[in-house]
């Protein structure tokens, strides 16, 4: 049981160090939310195809992102999606209160 605990921890990690990795590659970026949550999502897809798909250079560099990290971490397909998951999760967030309020920082709509 330790065993699984320490990955979770180490999954967790990870987690954390691709989240802040990845906004900072998009901070060079002027990329609207329908932008990111579709790099996301085709990344998402990436870790079952034989060919990647990359929608352009901010695609490419989260790629190379999670590639750095799963190689430092040896992260495993279902950790790297839980990781993207999390990420989208958080974008849609944003997205849902400028689509019902026209104002990212309006609370209470799954915050």
């Amino acid at each position: 049981m330790t065993q699984l605990h320490e990955r979770v921890l180490i999954s967790q990690k990870a987690g954390a160090e691709i989240k802040l990795e990845i906004g900072n590659i998009l901070n060079k970026y002027e990329l609207h939310y329908d932008d990111t949550i579709q790099v996301y999502g085709q990344s998402i897809a990436n870790l079952t195809l034989k060919e990647k798909v990359i929608l352009g250079e901010f695609h490419r560099e989260v790629e190379e992102c999670l590639s750095k990290y799963t190689e430092q971490y040896s992260l495993t397909i279902g950790e790297k999606i839980r990781i993207l998951c999390d990420i989208l999760q958080n974008d849609a967030k944003y997205l849902i209160r400028w689509e019902r309020h026209g104002d990212f920082d309006k609370e209470g709509d799954f915050a």
